[in-house]
């Protein structure tokens, strides 16, 4: 790299519109930015979800992700080897608005990230510029149980393994259930077998996300969604449809889109797909057959 490639670098910013953005990176910090819902200004970043342009210069309009990949270890060192491998820019600095509740995910390590979800972990470190009236920062949650967190619950989502999930609605739950509340469940298995058989005064809906959680919260961040399905198998109040619809949409899946179904088609079906096919039963009988 010559000394001439060496002069400091400058950056266009990259902007993201996700749902949870505003406009205060203009109104506070006179920035110029696109109209609509501004989120993040990713300030330096060679990602593959955004890269920022030099702004001048003898590389002026050059992408950074490009120029990671000309330099490598010129261009960050020779310390930086999961960015390496990955032919990545290790850093990401980025300036959010978060006009409504954003959540500071605890990401996992390289090892993890890299074995099952394709790219690296993070390591964060947050400032805060500016906190308006009202505004709250909630670092770490309280332990508590689960008869306090359903006092006043509209919507009592359940999301324990099947396995577990009648032991814990037959100790903790029934007792705590109040008429007019709503039951949410992801799968129906324990609904549709009746190992779980809440009382008719409480509204018992599904949205089940045809993805796992961690796609559901990386799709609703970039501004998408996973599909879902969503069913009713009580309406005691008369709107459970509605409620479930709006959890639905709450976690993105209004984007891609929400079929309706019943709790006995999205159990056995996904019970099926799952011991048929992913877990290798039409395989295995292929092979079976095969060798007869």
């Amino acid at each position: 790299m010559s000394q001439l490639e060496l002069t400091p670098l400058t950056f266009h910013p990259v902007f993201k519109d996700y749902p949870w953005g505003g406009r205060n990176l203009e109104a506070k910090l006179g920035r110029t930015i696109p109209p609509g819902i501004v989120a993040e200004s990713w300030e330096i970043a060679g990602h593959d979800h955004g890269s920022t342009a030099v702004r001048q210069g003898p590389h002026m309009g050059r992408l950074l992700s490009e120029l990671m990949s000309e330099w490598g270890a010129e261009l960050v060192g020779i310390r930086s080897a999961a960015a390496l491998k990955l032919g990545r820019f290790p850093l990401l600095i980025k300036i959010l608005d978060a006009h409504r509740w954003l959540s500071v995910q605890v990401h996992p390590d390289d090892e993890y990230s890299l074995a099952n979800e394709g790219d690296v972990g993070k390591t964060e470190m947050w400032v805060v510029l500016h906190a308006g009236p009202g505004y709250e920062l909630i670092y770490g949650f309280k332990p508590g149980d689960i008869k306090t967190a359903m006092k006043g619950a509209a919507l009592i989502i359940v999301t324990l393994p099947d396995e577990v999930q009648a032991k814990v609605y037959a100790g903790q739950i029934a007792p705590n259930l109040k008429a007019g509340q709503t039951l949410g469940f992801c799968h129906g298995f324990n609904i549709h077998f009746k190992y779980i058989v809440p009382p008719k005064d409480v509204n018992v809906v599904m949205i089940a996300p045809k993805g796992p959680g961690h796609l559901v919260r990386s799709e609703y961040e970039k501004g998408g969604g996973v599909p879902c399905l969503v069913a009713v198998q009580q309406d005691a109040t008369g709107t459970a449809k509605q409620i479930a619809l709006a959890w639905g949409n709450g976690i993105g899946g209004a984007r891609a889109g929400i079929l309706e179904t019943t709790y006995k088609e999205e159990t056995e079906t996904d019970l099926f797909g799952e011991q048929v096919v992913l877990c290798g039963g039409l395989s295995a009988l292929i092979l079976s057959l095969i060798h007869i």
